[in-house]
């Protein structure tokens, strides 16, 4: 699935809101996305977008911990899970 282009910040504005709602679409019609994300997504925007941003945050904060819990079971690795847009 290809990611969304880096000048997204451009969209932001409620003026740019079915801009971003297209964009959604395009991604939701990607043969690449998963069906969890697909669902997940999906059910996503149905809800608050402040809570289901707040919890999707929440989520990737636990998976990323496990994922480091599971390469370090393997071979010693360790996984720096800074957010890479911390600081902007």
């Amino acid at each position: 699935m290809s990611r969304p282009p880096r000048d997204i910040e451009s969209l932001f504005g409620p003026q740019n809101l079915p801009a971003i709602d297209a964009m959604i679409e395009d991604a939701l019609k990607d043969p690449a996305m998963s069906h969890w994300l697909r669902h997940a997504l999906q059910g996503a925007l149905k809800r608050d977008p402040e809570d289901a941003v707040y919890d999707a945050k929440v989520l990737l904060e636990l998976l990323e911990i496990r994922r480091n819990a599971v390469i370090l079971s393997y071979d010693g690795t360790v996984v720096d899970t800074q957010d890479p847009d911390e600081g902007r």
